[in-house]
């Protein structure tokens, strides 16, 4: 019979659907934006609303405007003089909110779209990692490396996420130099020895395909606040266990260790978002001394970028 996962789902950092963590810097980054945006949107409508002046798309307000300079200097009755300015001022106001309107309006359906596509794949990502074979793992006869179960202590009834970190556990120290020698193997080495052992290779790589697509959907996604693109990586950490998190921040190594110049902008979202705040915070340490232990590695730099140093 097979057994459960050996971890629990991780703990969501967001509730239910996730309540959103920003720290003091990404406060402050986000209400420099807004008063930014208030200042351009400012300097925009009165650049509008002078031209449309100048050139007469407006003859009303101008008409009113002249009626008031008019008023002001040949008339005692000042109250018809304020009635001008305020009928100019409602006018101003008018167009103002409704531009603002808009622009809102807009926003709200981009974010219903992005909520729907988000919805999708959740829906994709469970579907994907919930796939029954890899459930158990399973090695080939005629892989590259050969692995065995019980010098690697993996249990061909754990799924294959949780047989990785059984086995990394047995490799993590040739990672790291002597002080006599350098390693005696990379992270590539280590990750390509039991992907090409395994039965569903295809099936174990496209999860972090997958993962990473969902992260930089989202990360690309220009009609997020801060707070909400930290929700929604929330969100898709917290439907991943602990040893799935891990398999993906070793696949994460690997690939950027073999193209050192791409994924320089992902790396900052992960660790902009804590991604892996999880594993990282675990009371146990359970993953974390690997992790930290990896900072000492030649993958060391890609490891800071990810979860700081």
């Amino acid at each position: 019979m097979k057994s459960q996962r050996k971890e629990d789902t991780c703990p969501s950092i967001c509730g239910d659907w996730g309540e959103s963590m920003v720290d003091f810097t990404d406060k402050h980054r986000c209400c420099v934006g807004c008063l930014l945006k208030i200042l351009v949107i400012t300097f925009f409508v009165f650049i509008v609303v002078t031209l449309s002046l100048k050139i007469g798309f407006v003859d009303s307000l101008w008409n009113t405007l002249s009626c008031f300079a008019n008023q002001v200097t040949n008339t005692r009755d000042s109250s018809i003089a304020w009635a001008s300015w305020l009928t100019a001022f409602a006018t101003i106001g008018a167009f103002i909110f409704a531009w603002l309107a808009y622009r809102q309006s807009l926003r709200a359906r981009k974010n219903a779209s992005f909520c729907t596509l988000f919805a999708q794949l959740l829906g994709s990502h469970k579907h994907i990692f919930g796939n029954k074979a890899l459930a158990e793992t399973v090695f080939i006869a005629t892989g590259t490396y050969k692995i065995s179960y019980s010098y690697f202590g993996i249990n061909p009834n754990d799924d294959v996420f949780t047989s990785f970190f059984n086995y990394y556990k047995t490799q993590h120290h040739t990672l790291i130099p002597s002080p006599d020698k350098g390693a005696s193997s990379t992270i590539t080495d280590v990750w390509d020895k039991y992907v090409s052992n395994l039965k569903e290779e295809a099936k174990f790589s496209n999860c972090f395909k997958y993962v990473y697509y969902e992260i930089k959907t989202v990360l690309d996604e220009d009609s997020l606040t801060l707070e909400e693109r930290k929700h929604y990586i929330g969100i898709i950490q917290a439907n991943m266990n602990y040893d799935e998190l891990f398999c993906y921040f070793i696949n994460l190594l690997q690939h950027f260790a073999r193209i050192p110049e791409y994924g320089s902008d992902y790396m900052k979202g992960l660790y902009a978002n804590d991604f892996f705040e999880n594993i990282m915070n675990r009371p146990d340490f359970k993953y974390r001394v690997y992790i930290d232990e990896l900072k000492k590695s030649a993958v060391g730099d890609i490891v800071c970028k990810i979860v700081g140093k």
